[in-house]
C-alpha cells in the first residue's frame, strides 16, 4: 500500500510541464513540488507499521529489508524535496530590470529615479528569494535528522541512510548528527 503513494509521488513529480516562460516554469516547479510531501507522509506510517509488525514477529528477510529501505526513503525523499525547493528559489529568475524601469518611467518617474527604484525592488525580491531558500532548508533538515534517528532506532544501515547523512551534510554541515 505504501508503494502506491511512492508511485503517485513519482507520477506527480515527473508529470509533463506546460509552462513556456522562465517565470511560469519556476511557478510550475514549485507547485508540483508542494504536492509531494503528502504522499510521503502517507506512505511513512504504512511502512513503519509493517516494519514494527515484522520486528515484533522476529522476521528478518528481503521483505523486511525492503520495508526498511522504503521507510528511510520517505525521509530522504522529503528532505531532498525541500532541498529542491530551496534550490528552485535560489535559482529563480529575476524580473527584467529594464521592464521595471519602463513601468516606473511610465508612471512618471525620472529615469535615474526609476533605475534606483528598480534596483531596490530587485534587491528586495532577491532577499525574499533568499529567505524562501532558507525556510525550505530549515524544513528539509528535520526530515534528514528524523530519518537518521529512525534508522538508528531500528538499526537500519543501508544506502538510503548514507544518502540522508550526505544530504544533511549539504544542508547543515555543522549538524551534531554528523559527528
Amino acid at each position: 500500500m505504501g508503494n502506491l503513494f511512492f508511485i503517485m509521488a513519482e507520477k506527480t513529480k515527473n508529470q509533463e510541464r506546460r509552462a513556456k516562460t522562465e517565470n511560469e516554469q519556476f511557478a510550475e516547479e514549485i507547485a508540483i513540488l508542494q504536492q509531494l510531501p503528502g504522499y510521503y507522509d502517507q506512505a511513512r506510517p504504512i511502512f513503519q507499521k509493517a516494519l514494527d509488525q515484522a520486528r515484533e514477529q522476529g522476521l528478518r528477510n528481503e521483505y523486511t529489508q525492503a520495508l526498511e529501505t522504503y521507510f528511510i526513503q520517505t525521509y530522504y525523499n522529503e528532505c531532498d524535496l525541500f532541498r529542491s525547493v530551496a534550490d528552485a528559489f535560489n535559482n529563480a529568475p529575476l524580473p527584467d530590470s529594464a521592464e521595471i524601469v519602463a513601468v516606473y518611467i511610465a508612471e512618471g518617474k525620472a529615469k535615474p529615479d526609476a533605475i534606483k527604484a528598480a534596483r531596490e525592488e530587485l534587491k528586495a525580491y532577491r532577499e525574499e528569494l533568499n529567505e524562501k531558500t532558507k525556510q525550505a532548508k530549515e524544513i528539509a533538515i528535520p526530515y534528514c535528522t528524523t530519518g537518521i534517528k529512525a534508522a538508528k532506532h531500528y538499526g537500519i544501515k543501508n544506502s538510503q541512510v548514507n544518502q540522508l547523512y550526505k544530504l544533511l551534510g549539504i544542508l547543515d554541515p555543522n549538524n551534531p548528527l554528523l559527528r
